[in-house]
């Protein structure tokens, strides 16, 4: 379909994390989280989360953000005010729902990454 679609790069820069704020009970959830946080780091790529500190989506940043990656954190203000989700690593934004989370991240990403995310993990 010519003049349709644009052409994309085959880098990507800017990713976005979906999953769980839980550890789950398998520890190799957890190893591949840091893993992840690790391999996008090395490969130079920024991080987008629903913020905070807690759970496969915390290990993420955490290692992307200890290890000197970028990382925005969106984070619904009914949430942030309770402050359940404990500190958000890198740059926090404040929006005001979840609807608006996803969409401020699909504004600037050029993919999303799903980890697990379900109560049984």
């Amino acid at each position: 379909m010519e003049g349709t679609s644009r052409a994309l790069s085959n880098t990507i820069r800017f990713v976005a994390l979906l999953g769980s704020h839980a550890l789950g009970s398998n520890p190799r959830f957890m190893a591949t989280a840091v893993d992840l946080g690790r391999e996008l780091v090395r490969r130079k790529i920024r991080l987008t989360y629903g913020g905070g500190n807690v759970g496969l989506q915390g290990a993420v940043a955490s290692t992307v953000y200890n290890n000197g990656g970028r990382v925005k954190g969106f984070i619904p203000g009914y949430i942030a005010t309770r402050g359940v989700y404990g500190p958000t690593y890198g740059a926090e934004y404040t929006v005001s729902s979840n609807y608006y989370k996803y969409f401020e991240m699909n504004h600037i990403v050029e993919a999303f990454i799903v980890l697990p995310g379900m109560n049984n993990l």
